[in-house]
């Protein structure tokens, strides 16, 4: 009986001195960091140069160019 009320008041000394309280690693929530992250991807996709491309599956026959 003793051992049994040891085991239980141990183990409630343990769970009531855990400290819940969490550090935020990051000044922003995630959701305005991941909105900026998408809104930087975006400006620059937007901003470059350009690009342009053709696909041919079967290659340019009349330039002799076969794909395969």
């Amino acid at each position: 009986m003793k051992y049994r009320l040891a085991c239980i008041i141990l183990i409630a000394v343990l769970f009531s001195g855990c400290s819940k309280k969490t550090k935020d690693l990051f000044e922003k929530t995630p959701d305005e960091r991941i909105s900026e992250v998408l809104n930087n991807y975006q400006a620059s996709l937007l901003q470059g140069a350009g690009w342009k491309l053709y696909v041919y599956p079967q290659g340019l026959k009349n330039h002799d160019v076969e794909v395969g």
